[in-house]
């Protein structure tokens, strides 16, 4: 299918295109493309996901700066509010007012970026709604965006629970840190 125009594109196709005056030097990791009519991509001044630590450790405060990966971006957040801890599976509060994460734990947790960067909440689009948090030696984090406060600040709230888990990841269980292996 390479240079080849389709009329339709199925999951699982790679689809490239063109735009008009604007060049490859111009484009670049986590570039986002959408309708500019109906709900545009804007860049997210914060957000609040739902982090769940798989392999982490040490302890991780409010103020850690990891790199994150959504979709193609590759960027540095901060961990600006641990707001509170959640039943992993469930999503169900279990306390208030963290001090830190250790691994195993899930909370809600409020995130801002480092860069511009295009987040979107999970139910309306997973892509742009769900992201890893890596160092160099393993991925020791997955999480869900519940909402963004973008440009144009608008809340929208999806909840994790264990069945959102088994569908976009096949399993509730996680024994590697690896991305592949899972």
């Amino acid at each position: 299918m390479h240079h080849e125009a389709l009329s339709e594109a199925l999951p699982g196709d790679n689809v490239g295109f063109n735009v008009k005056n604007v060049s490859v030097e111009d484009i670049h990791h986590g570039n986002v493309a959408g309708d500019s009519k109906n709900d545009p991509p804007m860049e997210a001044a914060g957000f609040t996901a739902q982090v769940i630590i798989l392999n982490q450790p040490g302890q991780i405060d409010a103020g850690y700066a990891p790199v994150l990966d959504c979709d193609t971006a590759h960027v540095a957040c901060k961990f600006a509010e641990l707001r509170k801890k959640t039943d992993r599976h469930y999503g169900k509060k279990l306390e208030d007012g963290l001090k830190f994460l250790k691994c195993g734990d899930a909370a809600i947790v409020d995130m801002v970026s480092g860069k511009p960067m295009c987040v979107k909440s999970f139910s309306d689009y997973p892509p742009l709604g769900r992201f890893a948090v890596d160092s160099p030696l393993t991925s020791y984090a997955f999480s869900y965006m519940l909402w963004s406060a973008r440009e144009n600040p608008m809340e929208r709230r999806c909840y994790l629970h264990k069945e959102l888990l088994k569908e976009v990841f096949g399993t509730t269980r996680f024994k590697s840190s690896s991305p592949n292996e899972m």
